[in-house]
């Protein structure tokens, strides 16, 4: 097992206990599917901080491309960032041994940035882009309810909006100081942007 991954995952967990304690009072074995994704995303995003600020640095200095689609489905961020990290299977077992079950964060929904195909093309674009360390940064919409769900009453079915964020969005970053007053048809809507990093597979970068 590569000795400076390990340390990583091991910091990761170590980070994520803490937040949980702090934030919800449990521990990492007590810790509700919401709370460990919390948690561990937010330790996460405190260890790739640093990278994805450099590797934005570093991109900006020359050209770059913007990729704009209506739709980027990304999937759960929190498996893919920790398998591109190469630290998916450390952090599971280092999880198991505090009697946290990762599995757990099948339960939480996906960021809900759309509901069709060409939003998971998007989404692999990105991931490529980072995994070959092409200055790239998309701009999507960032929906309230891009999917919803299904479900059957009286035989018959019924669509329920997919409230993608009720437990938040540890994966984001909101960037107030950013936002604009976009006129629409006598209308005044305040336009605000969020961040939310790609992580590149191997030695790709943060962006």
């Amino acid at each position: 097992m590569n000795s400076n991954k390990e340390k990583t995952a091991e910091r990761i967990v170590s980070r994520a206990a803490d937040l949980a304690m702090a934030k919800y009072h449990v521990s990492l074995a007590g810790a509700r599917p919401y709370q460990l994704h919390d948690a561990l995303s937010s330790a996460v995003m405190e260890s790739i901080s640093a990278r994805w600020a450099a590797d934005q640095d570093r991109q900006w200095q020359g050209r770059f491309c913007a990729y704009v689609s209506a739709e980027f489905l990304t999937g759960r961020a929190v498996y893919n960032n920790l398998y591109s990290a190469g630290i998916l299977e450390q952090t599971k077992a280092l999880l198991a041994e505090k009697g946290a079950d990762i599995a757990c964060l099948e339960d939480i929904e996906d960021a809900a940035l759309g509901n069709g195909g060409l939003g998971r093309l998007a989404a692999c674009f990105l991931d490529s882009a980072a995994t070959c360390d092409i200055p790239l940064t998309g701009y999507g919409l960032r929906y309230q309810y891009g999917l919803f769900k299904q479900e059957f009453v009286d035989c018959r079915q019924h669509e329920i909006p997919d409230d993608w964020t009720k437990y938040g969005d540890p994966w984001s970053i909101r960037r107030e100081e950013f936002s604009v007053i976009v006129p629409m048809k006598g209308l005044a809507v305040k336009a605000v942007p969020y961040d939310m990093p790609v992580i590149g597979c191997g030695q790709g970068s943060c962006i």
